[in-house]
């Protein structure tokens, strides 16, 4: 049995990517660092689709965790990856806090990159897979209220594109979804205005057609293509005045 592995399976989108690979008859492999909510949502996905589903905990922060995940994982057939591992964390604690800065980074970036290199690695031995990576528009250029944030993203989005470009000859193809709002937990204090949002399951069905056809950078909603194509295009002497 070749399985979907959903890296952040227990979160918004994550939950929705699961039944969406599942509906459409993959088997899922559910990975997230609270077992219990892992191990409900395989039993939930088993239950509701005529498919196999595994659970594994993973938290993407701990170095020696993710060891013991290279070893077991070796042993199992994994046929794709997508990851929604993300934190947005505080952009005005981080300004005051190492910690929270860390979190910020590693989660976003440096330690995330430990666990794709990982399935970099057991795809080349098998020399098939595809990955799906969700990164963030906030990456696209750096605002005031998330640039640490933004910074981390940014730097996983170069990273994806050095290991796609890498990846090519060997026909594994790298989907990288650059999100703009959704509403999730994660970004539910935020002010979010309704027309530039979208659901987490609507979000799932487009991040599962897109890498179903091997895109390699999509913007989710379309829409913020279009937006940060604006963003992008304002001079630095007039950007750095605007309140983002």
């Amino acid at each position: 049995m070749s399985y979907v592995a959903i890296l952040g399976a227990t979160g918004d989108i994550g939950i929705e990517l699961a039944n969406t690979y599942a509906s459409h008859g993959h088997a899922v492999m559910v990975i997230g660092r609270n077992t219990a909510a892992a191990k409900t949502l395989s039993k939930q996905l088993m239950a509701q689709y005529p498919i196999k589903s595994m659970h594994l905990t993973l938290d993407v922060n701990d170095t020696g965790a993710i060891k013991v995940f290279k070893r077991d994982i070796q042993q199992l057939d994994i046929k794709g990856v997508v990851s929604v591992v993300g934190y947005l964390g505080d952009q005005q604690k981080a300004e005051s806090s190492d910690q929270e800065t860390q979190l910020i980074i590693n989660t976003n970036f440096s330690s995330l990159t430990f666990v794709i290199q990982v399935f970099s690695q057991y795809f080349k031995t098998k020399k098939s897979g595809f990955f799906a990576i969700i990164t963030s528009v906030a990456g696209d250029r750096g605002k005031k209220s998330n640039y640490t944030y933004g910074a981390a993203k940014a730097g996983l989005s170069t990273y994806l594109s050095g290991l796609r470009n890498q990846l090519s000859g060997l026909n594994i193809p790298l989907t990288e979804i650059k999100l703009g709002y959704v509403k999730t937990k994660m970004s539910q204090d935020k002010q979010i205005s309704k027309y530039l949002s979208a659901e987490p399951k609507e979000i799932a069905q487009l991040i599962y057609k897109n890498q179903q056809k091997n895109k390699n950078i999509v913007y989710l909603p379309l829409k913020w293509y279009w937006i940060m194509k604006v963003i992008k295009s304002i001079p630095e002497f007039v950007f750095k005045k605007i309140n983002l």
